[in-house]
């Protein structure tokens, strides 16, 4: 008897134990001359991405994002028909933690600028 309570005791563990995760919500900067990175205003829908969330960047233009504090992100993605944007992060960070592509809609040469 004491060795299936045990099996359930480990069971409730491992089930107790595991890590919710959040889903991945796309968020878009949609401030099309540029304007600040952690402004909810410059995002669709109105909410700055965290740590799970994936960064889009689709502008027409080549707008210049500036960075107030530092931030996490789970991916970004920068599809703009301008190729991209400046990013002025200054003495704060950037940190992309799985995939920060370049390009993805036309398929063209991925370029990285300092």
């Amino acid at each position: 008897m004491k060795i299936k309570n045990l099996g359930v005791a480990i069971a409730l563990v491992a089930l107790l134990s595991l890590e919710v995760r959040a889903r991945a919500a796309d968020l878009f900067f949609t401030n099309a001359i540029g304007g600040d990175f952690l402004s909810s205003l410059n995002w669709s829908p109105n909410v700055v991405p965290g740590a799970a969330d994936n960064a889009n960047f689709t502008n027409p233009i080549f707008p210049t994002i500036t960075w107030s504090a530092s931030r996490t992100n789970n991916n970004a993605i920068i599809d703009g028909t301008s190729g991209g944007f400046q990013a002025l992060i200054g003495a704060n960070f950037w940190r992309v933690t799985n995939s920060f592509v370049l390009d993805k809609v036309r398929g063209g040469p991925a370029r990285c600028s300092t």
